[in-house]
């Protein structure tokens, strides 16, 4: 899976295996911006948020 924010790669995350949930973006402060997931064909996603 890829991570863009505000359209540039941040992340790339091997997916495979046992499902488990991943951090797709970690800053010390609060900021606006827009987050994309590209995932590979066959992979299923779903959406947790905390705080």
């Amino acid at each position: 899976m890829t991570v863009l924010v505000n359209g540039k790669v941040t992340k790339t995350i091997q997916v495979h295996g046992t499902p488990s949930l991943y951090a797709l973006v970690n800053d010390d402060k609060p900021a606006q911006g827009n987050l994309e997931l590209r995932v590979a064909p066959g992979v299923e996603g779903y959406a947790f948020t905390f705080g």
